[in-house]
């Protein structure tokens, strides 16, 4: 199996005419050779029986396995409509989540270079004293990560590599290791990242957590004046669903 550069997709190359794009079993060329040898010799011919044994062979084999999405014999996980429809279902979905989150990320001035602040980092007034009060320590955020804006991450709390942004202290941005954050507090965004009872109790001051707001949401110091995603990102992802269904199972419904 090859690999094609500078992209390093997957590219299969046949055995028989030594092209790319298919296999042996696809190749026209050799179904072309064969279909001339059954003209002048029939079909009792050693290479025509042996493709035509093969040929049943795959058949028979496609007939019989099953797809490991939704359990039905007779064809894989590549070509299920049911995993097909609930993918397309997914992409329009998320087109529609990525347009509303991106329209309040440019009202707020969220992007890079946008400076942030929380209760998640601060600092002590005097080093030297324990008891000493606490200020907020700018950070500047330097990754949107993009590909994890997706209504289906709806974490706001506490994050792993699903955070929507990095940044690194404004003091500090040569920083190794950059830390991860959360949403700005912002009544739009919470309704978009969170399911609707959840959001009317943070938004209503309900939340048992509601307290402690500051060190889960930020507040934007200092927007910046344009955000731009990568290109075909308002489409939804393809990629990224493709991802995300990777090891789903028919029976947990769509995302």
């Amino acid at each position: 199996m090859a690999y094609s550069h500078p992209s390093h997709k997957r590219t299969v190359h046949c055995r028989y005419c030594y092209q790319s794009g298919h296999n042996r079993s696809s190749c026209p060329t050799l179904a072309g050779d064969i279909e001339t040898l059954r003209i002048k010799h029939g079909d009792s011919h050693p290479k025509v029986e042996l493709y035509d044994l093969k040929k049943a062979k795959r058949h028979k084999k496609g007939k019989e396995r099953k797809c490991s999405f939704c359990g039905e014999k007779g064809h894989n996980r590549a070509t299920c409509e049911d995993l097909k429809k609930q993918m397309a279902e997914t992409l329009a979905e998320n087109a529609v989540y990525r347009a509303a989150i991106l329209q309040r990320m440019r009202l707020l001035g969220v992007g890079f270079g946008a400076i942030i602040s929380s209760e998640r980092n601060t600092n002590r007034i005097d080093q030297a004293d324990c008891n000493s009060d606490h200020y907020r320590v700018p950070q500047v955020i330097t990754q949107v990560n993009w590909d994890n804006i997706n209504f289906w991450n709806t974490k706001y709390t506490y994050f792993d590599d699903d955070s929507p942004f990095f940044t690194r202290p404004l003091t500090d941005l040569h920083r190794m290791h950059p830390q991860m954050t959360g949403w700005p507090w912002d009544e739009g965004i919470i309704k978009l990242i969170m399911i609707e009872n959840t959001a009317s109790e943070w938004i209503g001051g309900t939340h048992w957590r509601y307290d402690d707001r500051d060190s889960f949401f930020t507040t934007v110091e200092s927007p910046v004046p344009s955000i731009e995603p990568p290109t075909g990102w308002l489409l939804g992802g393809t990629r990224v669903i493709k991802k995300a269904y990777k090891q789903r199972e028919i029976w947990e419904g769509s995302l």
